[in-house]
């Protein structure tokens, strides 16, 4: 497995190879409901939002799911659709997911907003935001309304 700043990550490198991820020790599947537009959307970020957006994706969505609906990371945006929220600063993130040094992280800030959906033990992958580089309001209401839209289109062909 790669390392990223001294944090082991194997969704990070290997399941951008594959449309659908399965990992042996029994966390849900992680589908992409398209893939090559969810991979553009994360190359779009700043390198060091692509690393931490992936870690967070491996070591909260992943491994805790729906139960992060009881914490600041997952919001229900209503009908199946959730905004995974990483921020707010990269080093606080980095924190909980490592215990190594890192000092010589940024502490800059990061407002990634991943939308994500549930379905039969297996998490959806929609899309990605960069609401720091974006901003809220209107960008982003366009953002939940194609994420929306991808994820009913999705629905309709499952």
């Amino acid at each position: 497995m790669p390392e990223r700043m001294g944090i082991t990550c194997a969704f990070s490198d290997f399941c951008f190879y594959s449309s659908r991820v399965k990992f042996s020790d029994g966390t849900p599947e992680v589908t992409f409901i398209d893939q090559e537009k969810f991979i553009r959307q994360l190359s779009d970020l700043y390198p060091i939002h692509q690393i931490v957006t992936r870690l967070a994706i491996e070591y909260f969505l992943v491994q805790q799911g729906l139960g992060l609906a009881k914490t600041s990371w997952l919001k229900s945006l209503g009908a199946g659709l959730w905004e995974f929220r990483i921020g707010p600063s990269i080093k606080g993130v980095l924190k909980k997911v490592s215990k190594e040094n890192l000092k010589e992280v940024p502490n800059s800030k990061i407002l990634i907003r991943v939308f994500v959906s549930f379905k039969d033990g297996r998490i959806l992958l929609i899309s990605c935001y960069d609401k720091l580089r974006n901003g809220g309001g209107t960008r982003q209401e366009k953002a939940i309304k194609a994420a929306r839209l991808m994820l009913l289109i999705y629905q309709g062909r499952s």
